[in-house]
């Protein structure tokens, strides 16, 4: 029960690696992890999250990881040396478990890289909170470690076994609450008293745009929370068990009638993955589900959120972001404005958590981290010359100008360079010796 591996590593001289793999062997398959060579003259922490990880062949869970290898991948014909040290895990406790679906590697591979994705959105959602959760695969789900546990989480689990679901039946038999999106195993719709269908394409883009309240909500949610989806899962209640909560409305403002949230006493289901966009709305849905489940939640969210503004930069907490930034921004009319708006919304932030309103803490807290965001780089003092580039996907310039149209703007607005996209891997953008020459150049020109 962690949320990963953690190690110290020691290289003189990393320049040679192009970069480092970790390798954890488990049942017939590697979960594999990455890593940069730490800045540092001498010995430097590594960590390497279980929910960032890729799937080789069909691992067996983290509990049964047997071998770990670190691979260093040459990027250069010079010899060199590195060192690691107490090797350990990190991330133990909390009462949340996000449970990834590595079980998707033997029946569904093309799905691996979705659950990654959105496992990892969930973590980062319940880290910008500041509430503890571990990682555990769909492997290693058993009573035992589920024990203490409060709030179980399936992010995207497309294919879930029979024991695991087993599992997850007895853990909410037993005063367990649980989380799922998009899919939820048919072995759990009578313990959650949720009912799930089949799969809805969108009619149109924007036909899904937004997840609004029912009559009988989420305490907490938002009015409005942005969610672009492409597709949803029909679900439906039962009565006296489970209620709609929210339903989808198209990017008009209208109500498609169909249901996005379904909340029972012991689980809350959502009709699609959770998405990172609206990241401010989306995560106040997230507590507002976790909150109506487990109301302690909410207490312990409002308080990492206040503990995390501030963290930016150079800075490690509220005194010291505040602090410096007022330094930087000696005069700065527009820092200073920005930072009084982060100081006023802090002390809302802290005498609304005096009083218990929990929901508007979180609100004030992102708000006043924003505005210290702001106050931040508003502050900086420029470099002369300062080089300002703009980068340029298309070797064509911005669509609807000619380069010197945007050349122009650019300079107008303060940018001195364009990066230009001249060549792909098998194209070039120009008359090139070496490259096959884009068959768009004859039509528009050497760029």
């Amino acid at each position: 029960m962690c949320k990963g591996l953690q190690f110290l590593f020691y290289c003189s001289d990393p320049s040679p690696v192009a970069s480092f793999a970790v390798y954890l062997h488990s049942g017939d398959g590697w979960y594999r992890g990455g890593f940069d060579a730490p800045v540092s003259d001498g010995w430097a922490a590594v960590r390497i999250y279980k929910n960032a990880t890729n799937i080789e062949g069909q691992p067996a869970g983290w509990s049964k990881v047997d071998t770990v290898r670190i691979s260093a991948w040459r990027g250069g014909d010079v010899d060199t040396e590195f060192y690691i040290a107490a090797m350990g895990v990190f991330g133990t406790g909390g009462s949340i478990v996000i449970v990834r679906g590595d079980s998707v590697a033997g029946e569904a591979p093309d799905e691996l890289e979705s659950v990654k994705r959105y496992t990892q959105v969930m973590t980062e959602f319940f880290d910008r909170a500041g509430l503890s959760h571990t990682v555990l695969s769909d492997h290693d789900l058993t009573s035992e470690r589920l024990k203490g546990i409060k709030l179980v989480v399936l992010p995207h689990n497309p294919r879930v076994p029979g024991r695991a679901a087993d599992e997850i039946s007895k853990f909410l038999e037993t005063g367990g609450k649980l989380i799922a999106f998009y899919t939820l195993p048919k072995r759990l719709e009578p313990v959650t008293g949720i009912r799930i269908g089949t799969h809805i394409p969108q009619k149109y883009q924007g036909n899904f745009a937004s997840i609004r309240p029912s009559g009988d909500s989420l305490s907490g949610m938002p009015a409005v929370t942005g969610q672009s989806s492409w597709n949803i899962r029909s679900a439906s209640a039962v009565d006296g068990k489970s209620r709609i909560a929210a339903w989808w409305y198209n990017d008009k403002g209208q109500s498609t009638g169909k249901p996005a949230i379904i909340a029972g006493e012991n689980c809350i289901f959502l009709t699609h993955v959770l998405l990172s966009d609206d990241s401010a709305n989306k995560m106040q849905l997230l507590l507002a589900m976790a909150g109506e489940l487990v109301p302690e939640l909410w207490h312990q969210a409002a308080e990492g959120c206040l503990d995390r503004i501030g963290r930016l930069g150079p800075y490690d907490n509220y005194e010291s972001a505040k602090d410096g930034i007022t330094k930087l921004a000696s005069g700065d009319s527009r820092a200073l404005e920005a930072l009084e708006k982060a100081k006023t919304f802090h002390s809302e932030g802290a005498d609304m958590l005096s009083r218990g309103k929990f929901s508007q803490v979180i609100v004030n807290a992102e708000k006043s981290q924003k505005f210290l965001i702001d106050a931040y780089c508003m502050a900086q003092k420029p470099v002369i010359p300062e080089h300002r580039a703009f980068w340029c996907h298309s070797a064509f310039g911005v669509a609807g100008m000619t380069w010197d149209q945007a050349v122009e703007i650019l300079a107008d607005n303060g940018f001195t360079a364009v990066l230009p996209n001249m060549l792909w891997a098998g194209a070039a953008f120009y008359e090139s010796d070496v490259l096959p020459v884009a068959a768009a150049v004859e039509e528009k020109g050497d760029q």
